[in-house]
């Protein structure tokens, strides 16, 4: 609650210096996808997540950053 309270204060002031943002292009409906590429170009991994906020987990990938 407290971060949506910021939020909307940030914006209104954005707002009141001049700030719109423009139009959002693509659909709302896209979800991501998280590739993890070896050195060589070669997809070690593809994750489709299921929502806006689905990702691959921060130890997945700092597993294979170490790798």
């Amino acid at each position: 609650m407290v971060g949506l309270a910021l939020w909307f204060f940030k914006i209104f002031n954005a707002f009141g210096l001049g700030y719109f943002p423009l139009p959002v292009k693509g659909s709302m409906t896209t979800v991501p996808v998280d590739i993890l590429l070896k050195k060589d170009g070669i997809i070690e991994k593809v994750y489709y997540g299921s929502n806006t906020t689905d990702h691959l987990k921060f130890d997945d990938i700092k597993t294979f950053s170490l790798s």
